[in-house]
């Protein structure tokens, strides 16, 4: 069976990329800088786009890099006069997967060099916005963003390359099926690169010219990674989800940034480590009796986070005592002018202490009284839950007991109808006995008589 990519491609786009836009969103389309719908055409005619390198178009799908060693660029000619613009791909990686030496760039210049294609298939001395997509960097696949007023040249820098990145963010899109869409939208000095509906990075410190242009070009090595160019449109001005996903971040891991504190020998005497870009938690609200849960646990967080504070000063006093009774045992001489200071601070956490155990005590009094709640809730539901369950099953044995009532009065009258069908033939039969009787005693003399008539008759004869 031989399949359609084209309309399976189509199919993967309506159910998995992010562009549903309004009909208010699809009248800012700018055609002359966007492509066709690709899922829709047979060929790719693009009289604005200048096509240069090895690209393939196939079923729907601009593949920039469709073999090995090879690389591809559309560039535009005409100039993005909009104050507030959206430029938004759809784009899918297939093949190899980590460090591969290839990437996409898509930038926002002043002109295009055709002739240096040393930066990802573009030029590393741009004027203007690039957005590389790569997974050479230190952290692996990457999406980040880079300024240049075409004085410095960002090709051959390999990975202090990415320290120059001015905005960047984690996007696992390698060897997948699955495509994912990325837009640039840059309105009132604020820039915002969008992964699937999600905030990449997001500065409001930069001030792109107007009249710049629009370029895409990718490159792959040895380890073949084919991009594919599903969609291309440009808008002028804010796509109304844009603004609805305004907040939303895109999901980053944790980074875990160890301390070490060592005394004067060397020896490690404490060890802290620290979490970043960790999302606050959420509580669902949930009242009863006008006491919020949601309050309490945010409260019983704020203890915790209080804790843990007093616990590290209390580790930090056990760490500089420590130093201070190596010091004092190695012969040198101890400044115990800060002894008073930690007294005056381990005071002040005593109280500290006091007041947690009393907010804890009220804290714990309050969810006794929320468990208590909740359990007679519980209960209230268990029972009302065995009642009904109880009606339930002596309707069902009603409903049986009135079943088998109509079976019988049913059996009953099927048996009453046969009788009455059958007596009307026995009263028949009845009936002609005592019909047939004489009938038979009559034809029994005619015969005799008859016999007797013949004989007589015959005798005279003779």
């Amino acid at each position: 069976m031989k399949l359609d990519w084209k309309y399976i491609t189509a199919s993967i786009l309506l159910s998995t990329s992010v562009w549903a836009h309004t009909e208010a969103d699809e009248k800012l389309v700018d055609e002359d800088l966007s492509l066709p719908d690709l899922a829709q055409i047979e060929s790719l005619s693009t009289h604005n786009w200048k096509i240069t390198g090895d690209p393939k178009f196939e079923n729907g799908r601009f593949i920039l890099t469709p073999n090995q060693n090879s690389k591809a660029s559309l560039s535009n000619d005409l100039q993005v006069s909009y104050d507030t613009w959206t430029f938004e791909t759809i784009i899918r990686s297939v093949g190899s997967f980590g460090k591969t030496g290839s990437g996409i760039s898509i930038r926002y210049v002043r002109d295009h060099d055709e002739k240096d294609t040393s930066f990802f298939g573009g030029s590393g001395k741009f004027d203007g916005l690039n957005v590389i997509i790569d997974s050479n960097g230190p952290t692996g696949s990457t999406i980040r963003g880079f300024l240049n007023d075409g004085s410095d040249d960002l090709s051959g820098k390999g990975e202090s390359l990415y320290d120059q990145s001015f905005g960047s963010c984690l996007a696992s899109y390698q060897n997948s099926q699955v495509p994912f869409t990325l837009r640039i939208i840059y309105y009132n000095n604020i820039l915002i690169v969008q992964i699937d509906n999600k905030i990449c990075f997001k500065t409001k410190k930069i001030n792109l010219p107007k009249n710049y242009k629009f370029a895409i070009s990718a490159i792959t090595n040895n380890d073949h990674e084919q991009f594919e160019l599903l969609r291309m449109k440009t808008y002028g001005g804010v796509l109304s989800e844009v603004l609805d996903n305004e907040n939303i971040p895109a999901t980053q891991p944790k980074v875990v940034t160890k301390y070490v504190q060592l005394d004067d020998s060397g020896e490690k005497v404490a060890e802290t480590t620290k979490e970043t870009l960790q999302q606050e938690p959420i509580h669902e609200k949930f009242d009863i009796n006008d006491k919020s849960l949601s309050h309490l646990l945010t409260n019983i967080d704020k203890i915790q986070l209080s804790n843990k504070e007093l616990l590290e000063n209390f580790q930090n006093i056990d760490n500089k005592l420590t130093g201070l009774s190596i010091n004092t045992k190695s012969g040198k001489n101890a400044d115990l002018s800060y002894l008073e200071e930690y007294t005056n601070k381990i005071k002040n956490l005593n109280e500290k202490i006091n007041n947690l155990e009393s907010k804890i005590s009220n804290f714990e009094t309050k969810i006794e009284t929320l468990e208590r709640l909740i359990r007679t809730e519980i209960n209230s539901l268990t029972n009302s839950i065995t009642k009904t369950n109880n009606e339930n099953i002596n309707q069902l044995r009603e409903n049986e007991q009135s079943i088998h009532e109509l079976n019988k009065n049913i059996q009953f009258l099927v048996y009453s109808e046969k009788e009455k069908q059958e007596n009307p033939i026995s009263e028949l039969v009845s009936s002609l006995k005592i019909l047939i009787i004489p009938i038979l005693i009559l034809i029994i003399v005619l015969i005799a008589f008859t016999y007797r008539l013949r004989h007589d008759i015959k005798t005279k004869l003779l």
